[in-house]
Order: structure tokens, then C-alpha cells, then sequence
């Protein structure tokens, strides 16, 4: 039931994790296609505005002119003379940096009379005749167009004939230059095949976000079963020392007439045991300590690690005589390192507890410690049993030992220590490794010398 509870809160996160993605990615594609689109509008909007300008312009300025006693001859020879430069007809002009002009052109003169003349001159295109007086008639009716002022430019559009036209009046003369509105209705037929596009993007993207997402939540998942394991192998440890002392108070209880000196066997019992506990709670706290960073426990000073090897195997020196265990140690001398040296002291001082505690009475312990190029080498190596080449990956796991049954022997421990000596190694940029064949089994610490 709980593995499923916690395959739903993973699968939550990650479609969470998905859906964030896919919103993110949605919103820049949104934003990205969008400016690509309004941007293209906006240059067909710009190229239709230019070329129906061009084609009115020079009628405005000779009708300006006319006002003014000047000819328009000029004009219209200016026209002639600029297509025949460019080689142009009728119906392939110069447009703006273009060899020919995209936009079809049909332009028209209306004048106080009400007299149309089409003028070939300016146009690259003309109206079907079934078309032309409806045209016009709608582009004179345009109520923006004031007779009144002069000149009067409007743009506007047709839609019942899909005509997009500027019209000018100018001294009761009305000139309009028509142009074909898809020229301007481009960004649909864009808009569609970037919305292809982006249907696509979106599909693939959203396939790479659920391999992504896997990939990405690894780290918490296996954060997450750590948590689990770590929650439910304390419980086990404390499990066993709670009982015990609810036991053993239990009996004192029910001899609560006897004396003191009589139930010393259970007060012994539940002393030993709160010790336990007590040192279990501690290693975890030093253990949240060292994954925290707290200031402690980073290299900030020297240290002569062979000092402190020297003085851990002197410790340890009763323990060997108790248990018949040979220590030999080749201690290089100063050898100097960056470090912690209450926590290099705790390194060394496991690793020792660790050898003797599984070397066994009568067994052998050999420490090492030289330079190796810009490293510290420390080895600790008793013999015993091997472990198994499955369990050695998970030497270094909390609460780990290879004894499944978790006994509280003496040699047992919490299955922390090791677990605190990869993390004094890690916070003082090392590497701790370890290898057991044929009944050896060796530590070897590398730190960087200072």
C-alpha cells in the first residue's frame, strides 16, 4: 500500500513537472509564432501601402502642381522615363529592392464629371470589367472620403470583392489604386503552417518532457526511497532498545518492595540500552550535520594526519591486546593535509573500530598511511570474512550491514559508521573506497595534501 501511495505522489510530480514544461513551451511558441506573424503582416501591410502610394503619388504631386500653374508633363514623363530605364511594362513594374513589383496594381482617375479613365501608366494590373463600376462605386461611397478638403487620402478595403484600394481627392479629381487584399491576407495561409508547426513541436516536446521528466526525478526518487529506508531502519534500531527498557521498568514495577542492589540487572540493562540509543541518535545528528555543510565540519585547517593516526592506533592498543589482535602499522611522517581534525580523528578511529571489530579474536590489522603524489593514502586492512562482492557497492549506506537479521551483537554496531566516515571524506574532497577477497578486506582513503 505504501510503495503504491508512492508511485502515485512520483507519477503527481511528474506529470506536474510535464504539464509545467508543456505550459512553458506553449506560451514561448505562442509568443515566438505570434511576433513572426504579426511581423509578417505588418511588412505585407507595408509592401500594398508602398505600392499604392507609389502608383498615386506622382498624380497627387502633379495635381498639386496643376494648382499652382505648374505642368504635369513632367510628371508623367518622369513615369515613362522610369520605366523605360528599368525595362518595365504595364505589367511588370519596379517595386521597393524587387526586380518586379509582387503586388498587381489597377489604377483609376474619376474626375469632377464623373468621367473614369483607367491609367495604364501606373498599373500593373487592371479590373475585370464586371468588377470596375462596383469598385469604384464603393471606393467613392467611402463616407471618409470629404470632398470638402483637398487633398483627402483614404485606405480602406472591399470585402464583398477582396479589393484593397487608397483614394485620393485632390482639386475634384478622385484617383484610386486598387490592389488584390490577399496580397495583405498572406499571414492566414503562414499562420496555418506555423500552427503545423507548432502542433508538432508541442507533440515532440511533450514526448521528450516524459523521458526528460523520468531522467530528471531520478535523483528524487532515489532521494525519496532513501528517506523511506532511512525512517524505517531507525525505527528498527530503536526499536529493539525502546522494548528492552519498557521491559525491563516493567519489572522493576513489579518489585517495587525490593531494594535497589536486587534489580541492578535491569537498571544495568536499560542503562546499557539508553546508552544505544543514544549513540544512535547522535550519529544520525552528526550524519544530518555533514549532508548539511554545517561549519565544522570543512577542511579549514592543517592537519598531521600522521599525528592523528598515530594517536588513534594508540587507542586502540588495549582493545588489540584484549581481543589477541595483531596491529601493524608504516605511518610515513608528516604527512599534511587540509582538514577537520576532530572529524579526520573520527575517520581514522572508525575505520580502526571497524577492522577489529570484524578482524575477530586472535585476527590481524594492518594500517597504512604514505603519500601518493599530491594525495594522503590511509589503508586499514583486517582479515576475517569477506564480504560479498554484492553487499560491497553498499558498504557505505546508511544502516547498511550485510547481516540482514540486524542482531545486536557486539560487533553489529548501527551500520552508520562507515556511513559517517564517507561523509568526513566527501566534506574534505576525498575519495574512500574498499575491496575484500580471499578473508583481506582493505579501506583505502585518498585526501589531498596540503
Amino acid at each position: 500500500m505504501t510503495n503504491e501511495h508512492n508511485n502515485t505522489m512520483l507519477s503527481k510530480l511528474r506529470n506536474k513537472f510535464v504539464a509545467l514544461n508543456m505550459v512553458c513551451v506553449a506560451l514561448v511558441l505562442v509568443v515566438v509564432l505570434g511576433g513572426i506573424l504579426f511581423v509578417s503582416h505588418q511588412q505585407d501591410q507595408t509592401e500594398i501601402d508602398e505600392a499604392l502610394d507609389s502608383a498615386l503619388n506622382p498624380y497627387i504631386t502633379a495635381e498639386l502642381a496643376q494648382s499652382t500653374n505648374t505642368s504635369t508633363q513632367h510628371v508623367l514623363d518622369y513615369i515613362r522615363a522610369q520605366e523605360s530605364t528599368t525595362g518595365g511594362s504595364p505589367t511588370s513594374r519596379i517595386g521597393r529592392q524587387h526586380n518586379f513589383d509582387p503586388t498587381p496594381i489597377a489604377v483609376y482617375q474619376v474626375s469632377s464629371k464623373g468621367d473614369c479613365t483607367y491609367l495604364s501608366e501606373a498599373s500593373s494590373a487592371c479590373l475585370s470589367e464586371s468588377v470596375v463600376e462596383e469598385a469604384l462605386n464603393g471606393a467613392l461611397g467611402n463616407p471618409q472620403l470629404d470632398t470638402n478638403t483637398s487633398p483627402c487620402l483614404v485606405k480602406s478595403q472591399l470585402d464583398s470583392l477582396d479589393l484593397y484600394y487608397h483614394a485620393a481627392y485632390v482639386n475634384g479629381t478622385v484617383y484610386i489604386a486598387f490592389a488584390d487584399s490577399s496580397a495583405i491576407e498572406r499571414w492566414q495561409g503562414l499562420a496555418l503552417i506555423l500552427a503545423i508547426g507548432g502542433v508538432g513541436a508541442l507533440l515532440l516536446f511533450f514526448l521528450i518532457s516524459i523521458v526528460f521528466s523520468r531522467w530528471a526525478l531520478k535523483p528524487v526518487e532515489a532521494s525519496w526511497q532513501a528517506q523511506k529506508n532511512f525512517v524505517a531502519d531507525a525505527s528498527h534500531e530503536l526499536k529493539t532498545p525502546l522494548t528492552v527498557i519498557l521491559a525491563n521498568n516493567s519489572i522493576l514495577q513489579k518489585h517495587g518492595s525490593s531494594s535497589v542492589a536486587s534489580q541492578s540487572q535491569w537498571i544495568e540493562s536499560t542503562e546499557h540500552e539508553a546508552k544505544r540509543m543514544q549513540g544512535l541518535v547522535n550519529d544520525m545528528l552528526t550524519l544530518a550535520r555533514l549532508d548539511e555543510g554545517v561549519p565544522g565540519t570543512q577542511a579549514h585547517e592543517t592537519v598531521d594526519l600522521s599525528t592523528v593516526v598515530e594517536g588513534c592506533l594508540l587507542q586502540f592498543e588495549s582493545l588489540a591486546w584484549e581481543k589477541n589482535i595483531q596491529i601493524t602499522d608504516r605511518v610515513d611522517e608528516n604527512v599534511i593535509t587540509k582538514g577537520d581534525h576532530k572529524q579526520l580523528a573520527r575517520l581514522v578511529n572508525t575505520l580502526l573500530e571497524n577492522a577489529c571489530k570484524y578482524a575477530g579474536e586472535g585476527g590481524q590489522v594492518a594500517v597504512r598511511l604514505s603519500r601518493t603524489g599530491t594525495q594522503a593514502c590511509l589503508s586499514v586492512t583486517n582479515s576475517g570474512t569477506t564480504i560479498p562482492e554484492e553487499d560491497l557497492p553498499h558498504v557505505f549506506d546508511r544502516f547498511y550491514r550485510a547481516d540482514k537479521a540486524r542482531t545486536h551483537s557486539e560487533a553489529a554496531g548501527h551500520g552508520l559508521g562507515l556511513s559517517i566516515a564517507g561523509k568526513i571524506v566527501q566534506a574534505h574532497e576525498g575519495s574512500i573506497g574498499v575491496a575484500s577477497t580471499d578473508g583481506q578486506t582493505t579501506f583505502l582513503v585518498k585526501l589531498p595534501l596540503d
